[in-house]
């Protein structure tokens, strides 16, 4: 198809606008435009200026000036690129059944300096230009906002219920997606060149965050992105899921569904803070490395499938009690850094099953869940969790490399726990124990459970495996030097 018929064909499928303001426009870059010239769109109306630099087809952020190189700020430019994308998918709703194609807005590789935080419309993707980790060819998002570069409290890309123009709202982050992008925040002292100079500390960011949900999505897809160095890596406040009217006049609060696929979530202050949401998280094959995962107040659901957690990545959902409808860990590769790998308040549904674990120095529990009110904690290889754990006054210590407090009917089976000799560690290896409710229907069965625990010191108590007087104590096999061998404790 040549050119001339091509641009009658996308034309035809795009919002009308002034046919006068169209000629003008045209006329006006084909004067300019060098080859290859590709003229204005009718959906570039929006930013009510013509694109600079027709040279780039629409959809390249290059169209709008962005600079790939990081010398000039690129905020504005990309912007009006995802005003374009907005205006071009002709979305009054995205529940109208219009179909076509959903817009992409293309990164030519490059580090894009912004100040200030992108406004991402529903129903486009952002794409790079390949994965990240190839260091060569890739996109690369920094926040460097001028001055003291204190960016904690600006987020890179906001989906959120807003205007364009002062009449046209953007609904939501409704199938949206981003892919092969990299995120980066300036830090106090730092610089574009160089980024990362001090961390930000938790709790010094209301909204920070390089991606931030503060309305409904649903359909949302990131993957092949890299987040280094954020106050967050995700943010998420304020979503439950019952239907409530915005600021905008337009119903939202359904709750927050984003599925993450390959994704690599660096040292930052959190990877994910999700405050007061309902939620439908689900990340799989996902690298995470030195920072926490922290829940307050959530509902929904929490999936974590393959992948790596190392340099002290943990999961804290028990500091602000939440009320998860289920929470999934499966196929992990766990190195153990932080006091408690994962800490969960109020599930009611557990399934953390086939991870392999290799714990460090760390002075708490592998895993702590509270009120949990069914599923199961299965097939894990855990070594060395906790075994430099000190001991505690009275007759029952705290810790476990498996702790359960005041649930009920939860499954724990065939998990092989071990430690070195070596360790010191003063805690059980599978502890069930009443809490603000009674501990019961708990089923310990088929564990294998081999630890230098310390009976002595306790009262002689067996230190391996312990339950509460209402759960059920199956077929399991210990063995540690100061205690025989047991079957069926």
């Amino acid at each position: 198809m040549r050119r001339r018929d091509l641009y009658k064909a996308v034309l035809a499928g795009l919002p009308a606008s002034s046919p006068a303001a169209q000629t003008q426009a045209q006329g006006q870059a084909q004067a300019s435009c060098i080859q290859p010239c590709y003229p204005p769109t009718p959906a570039e109306g929006v930013n009510a200026v013509p694109p600079p630099d027709l040279s780039f087809p629409p959809g390249n952020v290059l169209r709008w000036g962005a600079d790939p190189t990081g010398g000039s700020d690129s905020t504005e430019a990309l912007q009006r690129a995802l005003n374009v994308a907005w205006a071009s998918g002709n979305y009054g709703s995205p529940w109208t059944g219009k179909g076509g194609a959903t817009p992409v807005i293309l990164f030519p590789p490059g580090r894009y300096r912004i100040s200030d935080t992108l406004t991402v419309p529903t129903g486009v993707t952002l794409r790079g230009a390949g994965h990240p980790a190839n260091t060569e060819s890739h996109t690369r998002i920094i926040m460097d906002s001028p001055g003291t570069h204190d960016n904690r409290d600006k987020p890179i890309l906001r989906f959120n219920r807003t205007s364009l123009n002062g009449t046209v709202l953007m609904n939501a982050a409704v199938c949206s997606a981003l892919q092969d992008l990299e995120f980066w925040y300036v830090t106090p002292g730092g610089t574009f060149d160089r980024p990362l100079h001090v961390g930000i500390p938790f709790g010094a960011y209301p909204n920070g965050g390089a991606l931030l949900f503060d309305v409904d999505s649903t359909d949302t897809r990131i993957v092949n992105c890299v987040f280094q160095h954020a106050p967050a890596a995700v943010r998420i406040k304020g979503v439950p899921a019952e239907p409530a009217r915005r600021g905008d006049g337009q119903r939202g609060n359904r709750g927050v569904g984003i599925f993450f696929e390959n994704c690599e979530f660096d040292a930052s202050c959190t990877h994910v803070y999700a405050t007061g949401s309902e939620l439908d998280l689900q990340f799989k094959q996902c690298q995470f490395y030195g920072a926490m995962h922290r829940y307050e107040g959530c509902t929904g659901k929490v999936v974590y499938q393959g992948g790596r957690w190392h340099g002290a990545a943990y999961v804290d959902a028990a500091s602000v009690p939440n009320a998860l409808m289920k929470f999934e860990l499966k196929g992990a590769d766990i190195e153990i850094g932080a006091p408690a790998f994962i800490r969960l308040n109020k599930a009611k549904l557990i399934d953390i099953s086939q991870n392999a674990v290799l714990g460090g120095s760390s002075a708490a529990s592998w895993l702590e869940v509270t009120d949990a009110d069914g599923g199961c904690i299965l097939c894990n290889a855990i070594d060395n969790s906790g075994r430099s754990s000190s001991p505690q006054p009275g007759k029952v210590a705290s810790t476990a490399v498996v702790k359960l407090r005041g649930c009920r009917h939860v499954l724990i089976a065939s998990n092989n726990i071990t430690a070195t000799e070596a360790g010191t560690y003063a805690g059980f290896g599978i502890l069930c124990e009443d809490g603000a409710r009674a501990s019961r229907g708990n089923f310990v069965n088929g564990n294998a459970v081999s630890a230098p625990y310390s009976a002595g010191a306790r009262n002689a108590e067996s230190r391996s495996i312990k339950v509460a007087a209402a759960d059920i104590l199956g077929m399991n096999h210990s063995l540690a030097p100061d205690e025989p061998d047991r079957l069926g404790q």
